[in-house]
């Protein structure tokens, strides 16, 4: 896989202020260093490559859209990081008051949603025993901590940028992952015990 473009945060912040202003070119350079990152962030909130990509451009289309009004106060990776976040939260709000009005809707015992396969069962398989019981683990951990340790680990931001994108503090921030990366010890500790 090729090395993805990369910026400082002050070059970033740097490109937000072009963008605020109507630069095309800065906004393009923007998406094109951080849209893919995003959307490896986004798909594991989604569990769906589409999906992702979506909600990523979906982001990308409001701030261009809004441009001149968005204020960004923690680098614009935070704040990029915090939109696709909310995006997913926000859809998932929705989806489930839809999903409310349906049921009132039909009024049967039917459940709704049955017999559609999980589209990430196929690559599961394919997984080692190692891999498949991390992503168990990880996927078991409390929302705000998978969160974390998803930002931290696999997408390299700081405490203080995970604590901008998640609404809470640094400190709360360090806390989630500690306690991530505590709960999985034992299981790096069961695969890797010497004999």
């Amino acid at each position: 896989m090729p090395d993805r473009p990369s910026l400082t945060p002050a070059d970033a912040s740097a490109l937000a202020a072009r963008v605020r202003t109507g630069d095309e070119r800065a906004f393009h350079t923007l998406y094109i260093v951080y849209f893919h990152t995003l959307c490896a962030f986004t798909r594991t909130l989604t569990n769906s490559r589409e999906t992702a990509e979506e909600y990523v451009q979906d982001v990308f289309a409001d701030w261009w859209e809004r441009r001149a009004t968005i204020r960004i106060e923690h680098g614009v990776r935070a704040y990029l990081y915090g939109a696709v976040r909310y995006r997913v939260f926000n859809a998932r709000r929705h989806d489930r008051v839809v999903q409310a009005q349906a049921a009132i809707a039909i009024q049967s015992d039917e459940p709704i949603g049955m017999g559609t396969p999980d589209p990430s069962a196929a690559t599961t398989v394919e997984l080692t025993e190692f891999s498949t019981a991390v992503a168990h683990a990880i996927a078991a951990l409390p929302p705000a901590r998978r969160t974390a340790l998803i930002l931290r680990v696999t997408h390299g931001l700081d405490y203080t940028e995970i604590a901008a994108t998640m609404g809470i503090s640094p400190q709360a921030a360090m806390t989630h992952v500690s306690r991530a990366r505590s709960a999985l010890r034992p299981l790096f500790d069961e695969f890797f015990r010497p004999e």
